[in-house]
């Protein structure tokens, strides 16, 4: 009996820079290296000024992969730069890509073939291994940084990324690629939301998102990065607990409600969501907004915080005792 032959997907790489010129030309190596080479990469610069823009063009008349690029005049920023950059591919797989990164030979490999094997399947991403701006290893991978529990792997490989992803971001994207369509449900990407974050939480609402718990990059730390990780110390530790117990929450928990309610209205115009991931997102617009209006008096206070723990919402969208301990204190 013949064997049916998976289709093969095109894959195409969305590659953002500012000022990276320090990193750049290994990234670039990197993707030119993979063992299945990309079909088309879509370069988007916004508006450097430390000579990226001159050796992007001088790189891209010598390789042998269609380039696109494109040099912003005023800038964008990470998240509208990403969106320009992504919108600029007509693949059927986006990979995101940062400036500053090197890949493994495999990533698009890899990654290509899951897609090709699950045709539900609309975000994969992964571990990375982070390494210092001279790219040693600082032996520690990006999820263990994260500090990803047991209970937030079990859920993301049983199909519940969605709950997770609506507690807090696990989803770097330059681990991650994405079906095209996906982009349909994404555009515009609003504002208060950062572009992976956005691509993941849209993904596990209308798909699947697959975790792998495998690292395919080598995720530069120096200092400058847009969006950095910090690797777990007593330092470290003891700043968040301080933060945790003493900064006031007022304004970022208003954030945090403004990005929901964004979430929300997204999320009802599709008209075949789930209405339980609805009902989850209005619970986290719910807990942000308690927590942005605080009762100043500490009586009231203790027993608002009560009875908002008893909805089980500090749990499911926050840090639980931590948070609680924060809003009991906070001044």
């Amino acid at each position: 009996m013949a064997t049916l032959s998976v289709p093969r997907l095109s894959c195409g790489v969305a590659l953002c820079t500012y000022n990276g010129l320090p990193y750049l030309q290994q990234q670039l190596q990197s993707l030119l290296a993979q063992q299945r080479l990309p079909d088309h990469i879509a370069i988007f610069d916004d508006d450097s000024t430390d000579g990226t823009w001159a050796f992007l063009n001088d790189w891209a008349k010598e390789v042998c992969v269609p380039v696109s690029l494109h040099q912003n005049a005023i800038r964008q920023g990470v998240a509208k730069n990403f969106e320009a950059a992504t919108r600029a591919l007509d693949t059927d797989l986006i990979f995101l890509c940062d400036q500053d990164d090197i890949w493994l030979p495999d990533k698009i490999d890899v990654l290509a073939k899951v897609f090709e094997a699950e045709p539900d399947v609309l975000l994969v991403h992964t571990d990375a291994q982070l390494v210092d701006g001279d790219a040693r290893d600082l032996k520690m991978s990006m999820f263990k940084a994260l500090g990803l529990s047991n209970d937030e792997l079990k859920r993301m490989h049983s199909g519940d990324a969605f709950a997770v992803l609506c507690r807090r971001n696990l989803v770097t994207g330059a681990t991650a690629a994405f079906r095209r369509s996906l982009l349909e449900l994404a555009q515009p990407f609003p504002a208060g939301w950062l572009h992976d974050e956005w691509l993941a939480v849209l993904a596990a609402a209308k798909g699947k998102v697959v975790l792998m718990e495998v690292s395919l990059i080598q995720y530069r730390q120096h200092g400058r990065n847009v969006v950095g990780i910090s690797a777990p110390s007593l330092w470290h530790s003891a700043k968040r607990f301080w933060q945790l117990l003493f900064l006031p929450v007022g304004e970022f928990q208003r954030q945090r409600a403004a990005r929901a309610s964004v979430l929300l209205e997204r999320l009802r115009a599709q008209p075949t969501l789930p209405s339980a991931y609805l009902i989850l997102m209005q619970g986290a617009f719910a807990h942000a907004s308690f927590r942005s209006s605080l009762p100043k008096n500490p009586v009231r206070r203790f027993y608002a915080v009560l009875d908002e723990a008893r909805t089980g919402r500090y749990q499911r969208f926050s840090s639980g005792l931590p948070d609680i301990i924060r809003d009991l204190l906070q001044r």
